[in-house]
């Protein structure tokens, strides 16, 4: 790969040249006094002048070859993963269309609840890669309901037992659909568990506490808010003063009280309502 050397790059590399000069100079004279036999009187000066020239040349070469490679090789790696991570994006924004179009009512749910899982872990204090993480667990959470029939998934009267059981097996078929999907380990976890509650009464495993992954309970806390947060078959959605007195109530019960107060924390400092006016 070709690359125009820097102002910088130059100065070293003058400076490589002049001290392989010097260098080589050095030796050529130690050579040359060996083979007329003449003595050359290694003192510590001539040590330490010869040390410091092969430092310097040494140092000056790494730096001109492994910059220059290195340069392009990152340039090249931050594409290929900036490239990447659009494919990853689309192709779950490609899968998140399937989801939302079974579900008449709740169209554009699994995008909003990406958003407010980013929002909830940067509110939590992780950082930027977490926080991409949990959008694309926030995006992907619902898949399973890719293998639950339509006439369940948008019934509007009451679903009977087996029905209840159907939606319910949502979050073990979407941890399914995900087994050989390794480039994220967590998310597997985020998808089976987003339905747990914090007092170990949710399902499908009854999972409590901080046993139930961290990604599942922002996932869970996210999506509900969502659910009050919106107009749905059977009501309209709830008022912020509404959500804040649900949170707080459930905090501990159903949801992590640290993730619900996190929540909470969003509304009232603007970041929910602006994440909902870019809808």
């Amino acid at each position: 790969m070709n690359r125009e050397l820097s102002r910088k790059d130059k100065i070293i590399l003058l400076a490589t040249i002049v001290v392989f000069v010097l260098l080589i100079s050095d030796i050529i004279n130690f050579i040359f006094n060996l083979i007329q036999n003449k003595s050359y009187q290694l003192t510590f000066y001539r040590v330490t002048y010869f040390i410091i020239l092969f430092t310097s040349f040494t140092a000056n070469m790494i730096y001109l070859l492994v910059h220059g490679h290195m340069a392009e090789k990152i340039k090249y790696f931050m594409a290929k993963e900036e490239k990447d991570s659009i494919l990853i994006d689309q192709v779950m924004k490609t899968f998140v269309n399937f989801i939302d179009a079974k579900d008449e009512y709740t169209r554009g749910h699994s995008s909003r609840v990406a958003n407010y899982c980013r929002a909830l872990t940067k509110q939590l204090g992780y950082n930027e890669e977490m926080q991409q993480d949990m959008y694309y667990m926030g995006l992907m959470h619902d898949i399973g309901k890719m293998t639950v029939p339509d006439e369940i998934l948008n019934k509007t009267s009451h679903l009977s037992a087996d029905e209840w059981e159907v939606i319910q097996l949502h979050t073990q078929n979407g941890a399914n659909l995900l087994k050989d999907f390794t480039i994220m380990p967590s998310l597997k976890d985020a998808v089976l568990y987003h339905h747990e509650r914090y007092d170990g009464k949710g399902y499908l495993h009854q999972l409590k506490g901080e046993d139930i992954p961290l990604a599942a309970r922002i996932i869970c806390v996210a999506d509900s808010f969502d659910a009050m947060n919106t107009n749905r078959c059977y009501r309209l959605k709830y008022s912020r003063d509404r959500i804040i007195q649900e949170l707080n109530r459930c905090a501990g019960t159903q949801f992590d009280p640290l993730i619900a107060k996190a929540m909470i924390e969003l509304i009232k400092n603007g970041t929910i309502e602006s994440l909902d006016s870019k809808k």
